[in-house]
């Protein structure tokens, strides 16, 4: 691959995220269970992914957004719809009020 490629500079920016050493360098590694280094693996993803996120955003016409016409003269809002169906309970844990289900989500941008 090519150094300007966009896939290879996210692979090594990725990588150069995954090189931070949490836990004090190579050698701690093995002492470190391999679910806590996942854990911190995910965090990183999530902190990369949403660096430029703005949580004010939301699915409507302003000034910023494309335009959308109905008639000649009228832009309306985008309407977004979202399902959830509940598929399976697989846990129920009272004294820690957790219930871990498997559930399956539609989402709809009608524009």
């Amino acid at each position: 691959m090519m150094a300007d490629d966009p896939a290879s500079a996210a692979y090594s920016e990725y990588g150069n995220m995954q090189s931070e050493e949490p836990y004090g360098g190579e050698d701690s590694r093995r002492s470190v269970p391999a679910e806590e280094r996942g854990k911190y693996a995910e965090k990183l993803l999530i902190k990369h992914l949403l660096h430029d996120y703005d949580p004010r955003a939301r699915p409507v016409v302003d000034a910023m957004s494309p335009k959308i016409f109905i008639s000649k003269n009228f832009v309306r809002q985008i309407t977004v719809s979202f399902g959830m169906s509940l598929i399976q309970i697989l846990d129920l844990n009272e004294n820690e009020q957790v219930l871990t289900t498997n559930v399956q989500t539609l989402y709809v941008s009608c524009r």
